[in-house]
């Protein structure tokens, strides 16, 4: 999300979502509605495909590449205002929603331009 989705939510006495990466650290002005964020690896995938390029195998990486959650590319990461204050039912259904789409009990739909 952006500042302004984190500003209004103050404003509202809201919660918010990060994305990408752990923006209750990148935005620290908003960590007091940054309930957590879902964060996605890209700096790993943008060194591995780097590195194929400097190595000369950069074929092997051209086409389709997918981060996952059993990859450890994608996560949830809850916010550093709210580490250990969120209710216990709640910890546990994000660890119960990491561990589905580890075992693949939980399916992520594809769609145009990301799977």
């Amino acid at each position: 999300a952006g500042g302004g989705v984190f500003s209004a939510a103050q404003e509202a006495g809201r919660f918010a979502l990060g994305v990408d990466v752990d923006q209750s650290v990148t935005e620290e002005q908003y960590q007091d509605v940054i309930l957590g964020s879902a964060i996605k690896a890209l700096n790993e995938a943008t060194y591995t495909v780097s590195e194929a390029v400097v190595n000369g195998n950069f074929s092997e990486y051209v086409g389709e590449q997918n981060l996952s959650v059993e990859q450890g590319s994608i996560d949830f990461v809850v916010g550093q205002a709210f580490e250990g204050e969120l209710p216990d039912v709640l910890t546990q259904n994000i660890q119960d929603a990491k561990e589905g789409f580890e075992n693949d009990e939980i399916e992520l739909t594809c769609g145009p331009t990301s799977c």
